[in-house]
């Protein structure tokens, strides 16, 4: 923990539960465990959670082509109103993912982007010749994420007025214990939620606001699991898929396209031009190698990644992630087999650490409770 930087929530933690766990979050130090895995998830479907995302990494792009550029480097058409965030991914020239993240637009001409990890290279690249600066600002601006259930209940609970108003991807500034901070509607847990987006010395007092109204601190594992639940995407090494490289030339067995890892509607067909969409476009016509399933296995036994996949005694794929879901009751993973394989309802073999156990691909979010996108939200 010594080589990692701290966010200013870090002694928060310590103070809260001295025993935490501690893991590498792009440099930082990030709880990994708080107490009890499954309650901590079951906390996410009954209660009220909260994570330090200050780690996140975090871009300002500014100037009178802010827009175009995000246009150039990402799939999605990124043409949105100040006070709206986007979800959208980017590509090398062979339409391999380089990375996924939300994009807030602050202003016409400033956005913040919220990529996977850092692009020192390839985001100055893409910019050159644009009237447009791309810095990373992430050990500027802190973050909580509040999840849950009572989620909107407990930040009403803090003397935050008028958040049932604001509608999913957008994002507002509002009084708060501490002044006041940007909150967006968004989330990595398939839940009802949102971000705080505050200034470094407005921490502790939205910290001691949340935890006297009985907000939960949970780490980085129920995070993984949280999301999944929701059939959200990890990208690295020993996740969803490995992150290609900007000129295609370090290939991975999990190198995969937009399209093989569940995310097509982010390809825009209509833009004109962006990094990757030649190949993308003749990906659709020609139809993808590999498709990104959801699975419930038998038993209790999680999956892990790189456990095996057969479709009637044939090797079709491999677990990416999975787990045995306590607050769901299902034993559920996110799979990449053959694309011809995609359809729900087809059976595999999952090769587990205590043996081959059957499974079937199931509809994936896992879980999608309606309050997620309730207008107003539920205060509940």
């Amino acid at each position: 923990m010594s080589d990692l930087l701290r966010s200013p929530f870090h002694a928060l933690y310590e103070e809260h539960y001295p025993d935490v766990e501690w893991e590498d979050w792009g440099g930082y130090g990030s709880a990994s465990l708080m107490g009890d895995a499954d309650d901590e998830i079951k906390a996410i479907r009954t209660d009220t959670v909260m994570f330090d995302m200050s780690p996140v990494v975090k871009y300002r792009i500014k100037g009178p082509e802010a827009e175009a550029f995000l246009n150039k480097l990402t799939t999605r058409q990124m043409a949105i109103k100040p006070g709206r965030v986007r979800y959208t991914c980017w590509c090398n020239h062979e339409g391999r993912l380089l990375d996924d993240g939300t994009a807030f637009r602050i202003s016409e001409d400033e956005y913040l982007l919220c990529p996977g990890e850092r692009h020192p290279e390839h985001f100055p690249d893409v910019a050159k010749g644009m009237n447009v600066e791309v810095k990373e600002v992430t050990g500027e601006i802190a973050s909580l994420t509040i999840q849950g259930k009572t989620s909107l209940s407990t930040l009403q609970k803090i003397g935050i007025k008028g958040l049932e108003q604001l509608a999913p991807y957008s994002f507002e500034n509002y009084d708060s214990p501490a002044g006041e901070v940007r909150i967006s509607r968004t989330g990595f847990f398939g839940d009802l939620g949102y971000e705080l987006w505050m200034d470094l010395d407005q921490t502790e007092a939205i910290w001691k606001a949340l935890i006297e109204a009985g907000t939960r601190p949970i780490g980085m594992v129920t995070l993984c699991n949280g999301r999944l639940e929701a059939g959200m995407l990890i990208p690295g090494e020993g996740y969803d898929f490995e992150p290609a490289t900007p000129d295609g030339s370090s290939a991975h067995p999990l190198n995969r396209s937009p399209f093989e890892v569940g995310l097509g509607f982010l390809v825009s067909k209509k833009k004109p031009e962006f990094i990757g969409r030649e190949a993308l476009l003749a990906e659709m016509e020609a139809g993808s190698t590999w498709a990104l399933i959801g699975l419930e296995l038998e038993g209790e036994q999680g999956s892990e990644h790189g456990d095996k996949v057969f479709h009637e005694d044939r090797e079709v794929g491999f677990i990416t992630s999975g787990f045995y879901s306590v607050s769901l009751g299902r034993n559920i993973a996110l799979a990449s087999v053959e694309a011809s394989l995609e359809e729900i309802g087809t059976a595999f073999q999952v090769e587990t650490k205590s043996g081959r156990v059957g499974a079937q691909s199931v509809e994936k979010p896992f879980i999608n409770p309606e309050r997620k996108s309730q207008m107003p939200a539920p205060a509940l």
